[in-house]
């Protein structure tokens, strides 16, 4: 016969293990719970690498699911919304699209969507010879020389390349491309925020020339500042 305090043992292992039991079982309820609340949703995501202000077809992209609660409140749900738009950036395969980041083709010609990412556009004042007799147009790259003065004399001119392959956004207040040559007096750069501080300073103190560059042709060089002396001292 057991003594009382070897039943009472009995008793609590029984005890305990049934607790345990309920607090696991509540556990996994309340686990299987909240993988419930977090369900998934459909996302479109890019299928291919999809470049800036391309119009966006059905084989360029798909739908994944992804739990609600790591979905963007901006994500696209439905294909739908996307088809037949243009991408105002570029889209790297299983990226989601958000809402923003397409637009219909009026909106994707208007200035706000031809602005790269990190950029700003700025609008400076140029004539037939500074605009390289119009042969800049948009999509272009140009550098951006300088020529100001450092005091009141005349041979104290200097001149510097501040800027190198900078992007025209538009020429005049068109911003679409169009055949032929353009005599505006405007073109839009688009510029780094501290480059365009440096821009408009050089717009400022300065007269402002464009130089076009090459097709492909993407190397910056360090050129020197000059000014007239060092102008008559080359061979």
């Amino acid at each position: 016969m057991r003594s009382p305090g070897a039943k009472f043992w009995t008793i609590l292992t029984v005890a305990v293990g049934i607790l345990t039991g309920v607090l696991v079982y509540r556990y996994l309820s309340a686990l299987q719970a909240a993988t419930d609340d977090s369900s998934m949703v459909n996302v479109v995501v890019a299928r291919v690498r999809i470049p800036r202000d391309t119009k966006i077809s059905p084989e360029m992209i798909r739908v994944s699911q992804i739990p609600s609660k790591y979905v963007h409140p901006m994500a696209v749900n439905d294909p739908q919304d996307v088809v037949d738009r243009y991408a105002t950036q570029e889209f790297w395969p299983g990226e989601p699209i958000l809402k923003g980041q397409v637009a219909s083709e009026k909106a994707a010609n208007e200035l706000p969507y031809k602005i790269p990412s990190g950029k700003r556009a700025i609008t400076i004042a140029v004539n037939s010879v500074t605009g390289v007799a119009g042969h800049i147009k948009p999509g272009h790259y140009v550098d951006v020389l300088v020529s100001y003065q450092v005091s009141e004399r005349v041979e104290d001119v200097r001149v510097s390349t501040v800027l190198q392959k900078v992007l025209v956004l538009a020429v005049g207040s068109d911003l679409q491309k169009k055949e032929g040559v353009q005599q505006a007096e405007t073109v839009t750069l688009a510029v780094k925020p501290e480059e365009a501080q440096m821009l408009f300073m050089a717009e400022s103190v300065g007269r402002i020339k464009l130089v076009l560059r090459p097709a492909g042709e993407d190397g910056e060089l360090r050129l020197p500042t000059i000014d007239r002396r060092s102008l008559l001292m080359q061979p």
